[in-house]
């Protein structure tokens, strides 16, 4: 629904959970998106119309009078809407046709196939066209429609979608390697232990600086820029490494040693830019975040460790 504004349906869906939750923050919980992706397009939204939708209160966003006429209209928009959802879903037409999702090495190898199958089997006639790359695609350019990414920061402000999970580290070996040389319970005992970690190119990240913190130089015996090379090098016994725990966990011919704590914890985050929003992506989005909150337990130790309490 697009008018000569400039506004369209994504606009007012936004509008009516800012009114209905008189806040930011309530509408972001509600849509699953973050908080400055409302902030900006409800300023959008007031810049486009002229004037001012909502009062700022200490006590939340109260609606101007502009704003009580615009949610007349933007609830009719809302029924119209639901009633060709409805008319959608009942059968009327079919799911189809490619979406071409991006992301990381070891997500689209270990943590995303599984469920990209279940998801296939609702949906036979979408296509899953997965591109790797280290690499953060243009969005707006349509180089991919779907973004996976993990991250310690929020993603950029155009994009829209939401934090799916955490992902934390932890130091893994394998049992030939612990069984020769022992297993280290924290990082104080990784003194004179082997270790795989990343290189030079690699070197700004989070868990190579951690590794580089607490193990010798001369102890570090096999580097790569690919995390999935360091998870073989490790499966293989080469030495002792920092793995996120969907990698760890996921390789039988490996054992975790010890938790890494909450600093090296990267947020898991699926992403779209809304211009390219359609059912399919958001069935594929839902889908992801759904099937990734019933794993988080083996994403964090923190899940675990609440778990048991």
């Amino acid at each position: 629904m697009q008018n000569r504004t400039g506004l369209n349906w994504d606009d007012f869906r936004i509008f009516l959970a800012v009114a209905d939750n008189g806040s930011l923050s309530g509408a972001a919980r509600q849509l699953r998106v973050t908080h400055s992706t409302v902030f900006r397009r409800i300023n959008s939204m007031e810049d486009s119309v002229g004037v001012p939708l909502f009062d700022r209160q200490p006590s939340g966003y109260q609606l101007t009078l502009a704003g009580e006429e615009v949610l007349e209209h933007a609830r009719r928009m809302e029924t119209e809407s639901q009633l060709i959802e409805q008319k959608l879903s009942g059968g009327d037409l079919k799911l189809s046709g490619t979406i071409r999702v991006a992301t990381m090495e070891g997500l689209a190898m270990v943590l995303l196939p599984p469920f990209i199958k279940k998801f296939r089997e609702l949906h036979p006639e979408i296509r899953i066209d997965m591109v790797i790359s280290s690499q953060v695609f243009n969005l707006s350019r349509k180089e991919a429609d779907v973004a996976i990414r993990m991250g310690q920061s929020a993603p950029p402000e155009h994009l829209t979608g939401r934090q799916i999970g955490t992902v934390s580290w932890a130091v893994y070996g394998s049992p030939g390697y612990f069984a020769e040389y022992g297993k280290p319970n924290n990082a104080s005992e990784l003194k004179g232990h082997q270790f795989v970690s990343a290189d030079s190119h690699e070197a700004h990240r989070a868990y190579a600086k951690w590794t580089r913190a607490h193990v010798d130089d001369d102890d570090i015996v096999y580097t790569s820029n690919v995390v999935m090379a360091q998870r073989s090098a490790a499966r293989e016994g080469i030495g002792l490494a920092v793995l996120p725990r969907y990698l760890g966990e996921s390789e039988v011919r490996l054992e975790r040693a010890f938790d890494v704590g909450s600093e090296l914890d990267l947020y898991l985050w699926v992403l779209t830019h809304p211009d390219l929003h359609n059912k399919r992506v958001e069935m594929l989005m839902d889908f992801i975040s759904d099937s990734v909150r019933q794993l988080q337990p083996s994403l964090n130790y923190h899940s675990i460790a609440d778990d048991s309490s």
